[in-house]
């Protein structure tokens, strides 16, 4: 008897979950056949496609007899909307914090440095902060570089100076708070003593610093050719 009532109960609970999943399926299908022509993205249609299954595996789960386990589903849930919120928002700027920002636009080809300005966007986020400054100081040296439109450009005109000693400076002030696992600041600083004439003093402690913090560094000596050009560089990122 016991048996029978647990098939039957079973039976009940399948039922249950088809018809709140064809009822789902009902409402879920106008969205369905608007969002698709209207060039929704894939993740959205899947959104709308898997809501109707998501309740009813709920409801099953909590009511049927895998009920001992509602906790466990609980937390998958939460975390299943904690992941599709954090692809939905990835690689987004908030349109408050973007109108605070007021972000430039550059003609051509968008770029961190010009197009977003990203050592503005840093600056504000966490300003004085070693890598910011490292990013101030890149593009700094893009706006004394000579390159057509750019020291006209509204990123380089927040700036009083534009020259290398410009960069010089910033990349000092990063190197004031020893940021220890910062190699390109410490390269880069290099590069910027000799080519804004430093004295050899500098340069060499400079390098003996650099070698210090990172022996196992892959990058060429920077004193063992003759070029002078400031290039402060940061890996990954490029105009």
């Amino acid at each position: 008897m016991s048996i029978r009532r647990q098939s039957e109960r079973l039976s009940a609970e399948r039922l249950s979950a088809t018809r709140i999943l064809r009822r789902g399926m009902l409402l879920a299908l106008p969205f369905l056949l608007w969002g698709y022509p209207a060039g929704w993205p894939v993740w959205q249609l899947l959104l709308c496609g898997l809501a109707p299954v998501t309740v009813s595996v709920t409801v099953w789960v909590w009511c049927g007899s895998l009920r001992r386990f509602r906790m466990l589903y609980g937390v998958f849930l939460i975390l299943l909307v904690c992941g599709v919120w954090e692809l939905w928002t990835a690689g987004r700027v908030p349109a408050v914090l973007e109108a605070q920002l007021q972000l430039p636009r550059a003609p051509g080809e968008p770029n961190l440095y010009f197009e977003y300005d990203l050592p503005a966007v840093e600056a504000r986020l966490f300003p004085g902060l070693a890598e910011a400054l490292l990013l101030q100081a890149v593009q700094l040296n893009y706006c004394g570089s000579g390159l057509a439109g750019l020291s006209a450009h509204p990123a380089c005109r927040k700036y009083a100076e534009v020259d290398a000693r410009a960069v010089r400076g910033v990349l000092e002030a990063a190197l004031r708070q020893q940021p220890k696992t910062n190699e390109d600041i410490y390269y880069s600083y290099i590069e910027v003593l000799r080519g804004t004439g430093g004295s050899a003093a500098e340069i060499a402690a400079a390098r003996a610093e650099w070698r210090r913090l990172f022996p196992f560094s892959d990058r060429p000596d920077p004193l063992a050719g003759d070029e002078s050009a400031v290039v402060p560089r940061r890996r990954g990122a490029g105009y």
